[in-house]
């Protein structure tokens, strides 16, 4: 069976998202936190 290219696109998830879902959330720390951690920006 071909998947269906549309339905893929409409229920991916936003790579951030999985980040701060799987890594951030656990150690309890935001995305601004992290970023300035790490030396970035959270935009």
């Amino acid at each position: 069976m071909k998947p269906d290219h549309d339905l893929l696109m409409k229920t991916s998830v936003h790579p951030g998202q999985s980040v701060s879902h799987d890594f951030l959330e656990p150690v309890g720390i935001g995305v601004t936190e992290a970023a300035k951690k790490l030396g970035g920006s959270h935009k």
